[in-house]
């Protein structure tokens, strides 16, 4: 128990485990901006391997607040990873038009869209990454507010 002199309790060793652990779940999810396919892959990869655990931890978070940090700590790694790769099709400005693209190519990337189309649905791995290929591929095609127009 020589971890709880050091951490305090097994929440601070859980949050400190998620800390030191960001940088290579990060590096794990490296793609090029605007490489769509690539980043498709990368995401569905890292759900094949982490996606279960990530949709068993969900119903956990209220509950045990290592879960919650953890959970935390991921969505806003999501969010800007999907920040850095989906940069070309942002509008220029930090304003509501830049956060709902932002939340938009967020949820077509969102580990419960991986579990409903693989695990709920039964599609394949290849079918799936064709799925959300095609959601960020919309997103991509749909023309974002001019930065004037939005508040």
């Amino acid at each position: 128990m020589k971890w709880i002199r050091h951490f305090g309790s097994k929440d601070q060793l859980v949050c400190a485990t998620v800390d030191w652990q960001r940088p290579r779940e990060e590096a794990s999810r490296e793609v090029e901006p605007g490489d769509l396919p690539g980043a498709v892959a990368v995401v569905v990869e890292r759900y094949e391997q982490i996606g279960d655990a990530n949709v068993r931890l969900l119903a956990l978070e209220d509950r045990v607040p290592a879960v919650r940090y953890l959970l935390e700590q991921a969505r806003e790694g999501h969010r800007q990873w999907v920040e850095r790769v989906f940069a070309r099709c942002l509008p220029t400005r930090r304003n509501a038009a830049y956060r709902q693209r932002v939340m938009a190519f967020y949820a077509a990337t969102e580990v419960m869209v991986w579990k409903l189309l693989r695990r709920d649905f039964g599609l394949s791995r290849k079918q799936t990454e064709a799925v959300l290929l095609e959601l960020v591929s919309g997103l991509v095609r749909r023309p974002t507010h001019d930065r004037e127009e939005q508040p």
